[in-house]
Parts: C-alpha cells; sequence; structure tokens
C-alpha cells in the first residue's frame, strides 16, 4: 500500500514562515497533493487566504476523476516550448499575487523575490519561462512585442505530465473572475483571448486588471482552472551584485550549528573582512561578508547570493529577530519573524569561534527576496567553529525516537520518526557520507528486504545515514522516517555507525523504543519519544471519519505532548 506523507518545516523545499511560501518546481500536477511537503500553519493559511479574491469551497482535485481524465488525455499535436528559444535572455526579480493548490484547496499568497526569466527574440518575439511563479512548468509562454507592449494570445500549451503512463496536458489560460453565492471562481474568459504586458525602462509590469479580476490561469485543455494562476505580475531589474571573495583568500573548513543540526561551511580572513562560503548547500560557491569589530564579528543584511533554480527565486542572505504574537482567531501563539539590518557574532580569534549573542535576535536567513522575511533556511543564534580533521573512529551521539506508531490493520503498515544526529559525543560534525544507521526488532538486526520494501533492488542492513527511496524510508537530515510490516514485537531500536577513512568505525548507543512501555518504568523512546494519544481520519472534504473506505485520507494523530502530526495515507481495500 502507498503512503503519502505530509511534513511540517525541516528544509527541505519548500518552507513557512508568517505566512511565507517559496516554492519549489513541482515534478505533477497529478501528484502535487501526495508530494508537497511544505505543511502552512493554520495561522498562515488566514494570511495567505488574504492575499487574493475571496473564492467559494470549491476543491482542486486531479484524483479520481474518470469524465475529466478522459478529456484531458490528449493528442500528439499539444506543443510544449520546452527548449529555450534563440535571443536575449533577461533575469529579472519577480514580484506579483498569485494562487496555489493547498491539499486540494486554493491558496492565495503575495510573492517576492521569484526567478522570473524572459527571452527576447529577434523577431519581436517575446518568451516568458515558468509564467507560473507557484508551479514550475520548466516551459516558456510567448508574446509579441509592438512598441512598449507585449501581448500573448491564448490558450497556449504549457506543460504536459506522464503520470504513470497516461498523459495530461495543460495549457496557460486568460481567466476571469466570476461572483457567486459564496465567494467566487475563476473561469475562461469568453471576450478575450489575450493578455498584456507593458515594457518600461529596464522592467516588465502586468498591464491588465490590477484586482484579480483577470488572471493568467494554469487550466487543463478544456479550461478548467487547476488553481494556479497569476497577476500584478512586476518583472524588476536584478541591479544588486553577488559578493566575491578575494581569488587569494585562505580558507579553513568550520562547522555551523544550529537547530540542532550542523553542516561544514569555508570560513577566510582578509584583513579585518571575514567570508563565509556555502552557508546555503544549495549554493556552496555563494559567499557573505562580514566585519571584524574588537570581538565582534558583523555580517549586514541584504547581501544577495544569486539566483536558484532550484527554489525558484532570487536568493539573499538577510538578519533577522522574532517575537511571540497570539493568534486570536486559533487561540495559539507562533513566532513572528521581522528583518533587522545585522547580526554580531562573538569573535573569539584564539578559538577560531563566531556565537550569535541572543537567542530572540540573532537569526541568519536564506531568503527569498530582500523586502520581507520569505525564507527558505533559517539558523537561529548560530554557532561557527574551527573543527580540527577528525582522525580515526568517533562515536556518534545517541539517536532519538521522536515518535512511533504501531502497525495499523487499516493502513497495513506503521512507521517511526527517529532523530540521527550528524554530531559525536564531543560534539564534533561528523561527515554523514561517513555514516550508516541499523534498526533492531527485538535485540535482532533488521534487514530491509525487497520483496517486503518495494522500493528496494537489493536488501539493506546498513542503511547510508542520507538513504531515501522515496517509499519506504524518507530522509529529512537529521530526522527518518520508516515505515514497516511487522507486528508482535516488545521493542525496536536503532543506532548509528561512523566509519573513518582508515576503516575503524564506532558505533552509538542503541535507542530503544518499548511498545507496551519499558518493564524498568522509564519511557522506552527517550525524553524526546512520544507516544499517540489519538488518531483522527479526515478525507479530502475535510469530514471525519473512523472507518476509512477505499480512497486517500489525512491520517492525523495526536500525541500525549499536545502535539499533533499528519500523513496522508490512500486505503485501496
Amino acid at each position: 500500500m502507498k503512503k503519502f506523507t505530509l511534513f511540517a518545516l525541516a528544509a527541505a523545499f519548500a518552507m513557512t514562515v508568517s505566512a511565507q511560501r517559496v516554492v519549489q518546481p513541482q515534478t505533477s500536477l497529478q501528484k502535487a497533493f501526495a508530494e508537497n511537503q511544505t505543511e502552512a500553519k493554520p495561522a498562515d493559511m488566514l494570511r495567505m487566504a488574504k492575499a487574493g479574491k475571496p473564492l467559494t469551497a470549491k476543491k482542486v482535485n486531479p484524483f479520481n476523476n474518470p469524465a475529466k481524465n478522459s478529456m484531458t488525455r490528449a493528442g500528439e499535436d499539444f506543443e510544449v516550448i520546452t527548449e529555450a528559444p534563440e535571443g536575449r535572455l533577461e533575469t529579472y526579480s519577480l514580484s506579483g499575487l498569485a494562487y496555489y493548490s493547498f491539499l486540494g484547496y486554493v491558496m492565495g499568497v503575495s510573492h517576492v523575490g521569484t526567478l522570473g526569466q524572459i527571452v527576447y527574440g529577434d523577431d519581436n518575439s517575446v518568451y516568458f519561462k515558468n509564467p507560473f511563479s507557484q508551479f514550475a512548468t520548466n516551459s516558456y509562454l510567448k508574446g509579441t512585442l509592438e512598441g512598449d507592449q507585449i501581448t500573448v494570445t491564448l490558450p497556449q500549451p504549457i506543460y504536459q505530465e506522464d503520470y504513470y503512463g497516461e498523459i495530461y496536458n495543460y495549457q496557460a489560460e486568460r481567466l476571469v473572475y466570476v461572483e457567486e453565492a459564496e465567494g467566487g471562481w475563476y473561469y475562461r474568459d469568453e471576450s478575450s483571448s489575450e493578455i498584456k504586458f507593458t515594457l518600461r525602462n529596464d522592467s516588465v509590469f502586468w498591464a491588465e486588471d490590477t484586482t484579480g479580476n483577470v488572471m493568467l490561469g494554469l487550466c487543463d485543455d478544456t479550461g478548467e482552472w487547476m488553481g494556479y494562476g497569476d497577476y500584478n505580475m512586476v518583472y524588476g531589474k536584478v541591479t544588486d551584485q553577488v559578493v566575491e571573495a578575494p581569488a587569494d583568500l585562505a580558507t579553513e573548513e568550520w562547522v555551523v550549528s544550529a537547530n540542532g543540526d550542523g553542516y561544514f561551511v569555508n570560513v577566510g580572513f582578509s584583513g579585518s573582512d571575514v567570508y563565509i562560503g556555502g552557508l546555503y548547500e544549495s549554493m556552496p560557491d555563494a559567499w557573505i561578508k562580514g566585519t571584524v569589530e574588537g570581538d565582534k564579528v558583523v555580517f549586514p543584511s541584504g547581501q544577495y547570493l544569486g539566483p536558484d533554480e532550484s527554489m525558484n527565486c532570487h536568493t539573499y542572505f538577510i538578519t533577522s529577530g522574532s517575537e511571540m504574537v497570539y493568534d486570536e482567531v486559533y487561540q495559539e501563539w507562533y513566532a513572528d519573524m521581522y528583518m533587522t539590518d545585522k547580526i554580531e557574532l562573538s569573535y573569539d580569534a584564539a578559538a577560531k569561534t563566531m556565537i550569535a549573542d541572543s537567542k530572540n535576535d540573532s537569526t541568519m536567513v536564506i531568503n527569498s527576496g530582500k523586502e520581507r522575511v520569505y525564507y527558505i533556511q533559517c539558523l537561529d543564534a548560530p554557532e561557527f567553529k574551527y573543527q580540527a580533521p577528525i582522525e580515526g573512529a568517533a562515536k556518534p551521539q545517541t539517536p532519538e525516537f521522536y515518535s512511533f506508531s504501531p502497525y495499523d490493520d487499516i493502513n497495513g503498515y506503521g512507521y517511526m520518526d527517529i532523530i540521527i544526529p550528524k554530531f559525536d559525543v564531543e560534539g564534533r560534525l561528523l561527515d554523514t557520507n561517513k555514516m550508516h544507521y541499523n534498526i533492531f526488532i527485538d535485540d535482532e538486526l533488521f534487514t530491509f528486504y525487497p520483496d517486503e520494501y518495494i522500493a528496494l533492488t537489493e536488501e539493506i542492513t546498513d542503511v547510508p545515514y542520507n538513504f531515501d527511496d522515496g517509499y519506504d524510508i524518507y530522509d529529512y537530515g537529521i530526522e527518518k522516517m520508516i515505515y514497516f510490516y511487522t507486528t508482535g514485537f516488545e521493542k525496536i531500536g536503532v543506532r548509528s555507525t561512523y566509519t573513518a577513512d582508515n576503516g575503524e568505525s564506532a558505533d552509538s548507543d542503541i535507542a530503544w523504543y518499548y511498545v507496551n512501555g519499558d518493564p524498568t518504568g522509564i519511557n522506552a523512546a527517550t525524553a524526546a519519544g512520544k507516544n499517540v494519544k489519538s488518531v483522527v481520519y479526515t478525507d479530502l472534504s475535510g469530514r471525519r471519519t473512523t472507518q476509512p473506505v477505499k480512497g486517500l485520507y489525512i491520517k492525523t494523530e495526536v500525541y500525549d505532548d499536545g502535539t499533533q502530526k499528519s500523513v496522508k495515507v490512500i486505503n485501496r481495500r
């Protein structure tokens, strides 16, 4: 049975903060619900919904709709422009208002710092790459430039996918907002087939209605809106320059640690200047620059790292603080982030450390754009320390069980979340490429066999630290989620191992989880472990059920500490 999982912010992806959403390119509209691993908090959803027109409670769901599916399986003449056209490529910083689909619902978002690319051809043709800010189609929308106006004639083929052997076609359409009893919805504009942009100086502006009554929408080839669309777009010229490190800069490998995680960065000093390379792991060649001021190092906010196509945005290094704000609607506190102009780190030249002074107003942010906090990655109260190379074996810190769900007869599986630290018992960061972990069931070493774990091609006992099969074993950095199909055991354990270049190995202690409680009276999972208190199933319309029938459901588990987690499951029975 296939499982689909929703995870809160870990980083990968798309991440959410105070109504912020940075979009990773989707690979499939048909799988958009199943693969979306960005979980917005309820308060965030309210703020995002305010970004667009009030919509009715309709849901966008491409699953299990034979009538629509039969219409969208188009012929071979559906030609999407996927190759870069000849011409002059200009890169912009795109801002605007947009909609996207989240768990089948349509959400509104105001975005900044999105990657915008336009190709200007010699024959006055203009091509917009990835015209939808919230869904990267990896294709081009064609227009024509006359004077200072760009006209795009619609509909145009924009995206095609092969979903398990079925071909689905999608196109860009001019949509209009239609008022309905409980809000409104977007439909194909039968009175016009064009949208227009204005080219002015070094920028391109949306030249249509700015209230959202007109939108560039992503539809299937029958004209039905798929929940993605944009309006009020501004393609602004990027004038910021990336930080360049001196060519002769000598660097050392330091460790940055924050939020229980860490990784290696390159640190170099040139006079009173300090350079950090690889702070954003997805852009290892990008640098930020600070200045030594006595026993402090100051890094100014707003440094440009460059465009990141993997996240479809322009990335900046900004600094931030946060304050707790109470949400009256959901009656909960949440951290509201605000921008600052710099961050100060205490500097010890002899010890080779740079450490944040405060936890409340000392956050380093990898951000989409620089106008507001719209983050990809946050480092709260970061610590930078030089670390000498590790020689020989090093004992890893003991893993922890974050949560555990026993085998469920309805779903046919159980699962566990485990935290596997990257550090050794001396606090040194380990190279995860030299680490693996093992699972134990009732003191016996567990082997993952391909006949049970169908995404595997061979059996695995030593699981590489960064391994992810996309089906049963998921890697979320220090957090691993593993599904199992075994029942009847009393305890389950996890152990990690570090193996040095010389072949020496050292094992961590084994963390145990006792399914029925530790016989010694101590909770098996470690202090961080959680037990499931209650389970609720809801269908995609939000209706609760205790006995799911065949179909797609959201399984929400409430833990004994009051926290909860949602897992998307498909019941095929």
